[in-house]
């Protein structure tokens, strides 16, 4: 309800307030929150082992940026299962998913262990032949995704992980396009930032 010249200093005090309340040690559900290991324009992604006495699995817990509404959890939560159904060789799955205490959402995905194709690129030295191969691997992916009408919205060599095993894998597949129609909607405090050179 607030007027539009204080509605963007308001959203991001509530997003810098939401963004406080995770650390590591704390727990979403059955996960246990480890170390941070990145934070972009859709938010922060830490290390997670699963701890319900079920099965032991690591995994990486992305916690959204912003402050949902009830309709854009709602959503969300729609989206989750289109992602969830995606599985393909070569794109991170989404295991799980939910809010945090706030009320930010998380996804929990694949935790991919190795570096992303630019690094990789840049220290294994693979010849032409071998680039071209994880290049066609990569544009199998995302025609996999897009037959199922799922677009990444937010491709660069950062989003891309090549594994122990030379294998180029998608990672936050749909999330972009998931965060920013909720924002076009006016559903989150904070705008999602893309990367403008990619």
């Amino acid at each position: 309800r607030t007027p539009d010249p204080l509605a963007h200093p308001v959203a991001g005090v509530l997003a810098r307030m939401a963004s406080q309340d995770i650390e590591p040690g704390d727990r979403l559900g059955p996960w246990r929150v480890g170390e941070k290991l990145g934070e972009g324009g859709m938010g922060q992604v830490f290390r997670a082992t699963r701890e319900d006495g079920q099965f032991t699995q690591t995994a990486a817990l992305k916690i959204l940026s912003g402050l949902p509404t009830g309709e854009a959890l709602e959503r969300l939560h729609r989206e989750r299962q289109i992602l969830a159904s995606l599985s393909h060789p070569n794109i991170a799955r989404l295991i799980d998913g939910g809010t945090t205490p706030r009320g930010r959402p998380y996804l929990v995905m694949d935790l991919v262990d190795g570096e992303d194709i630019e690094r990789y690129c840049k220290h294994q030295r693979p010849d032409l032949t071998a680039r071209v191969s994880l290049l066609r691997e990569i544009c199998r992916a995302v025609a996999y995704a897009h037959q199922r009408l799922t677009l990444h919205c937010d491709l660069k060599p950062s989003n891309i992980m090549v594994d122990k095993a030379g294998r180029p894998i998608l990672l936050d597949f749909g999330i972009a396009q998931l965060t920013t129609a909720a924002t076009a909607a006016g559903a989150f405090a904070t705008p999602v930032a893309f990367t403008p050179r990619f």
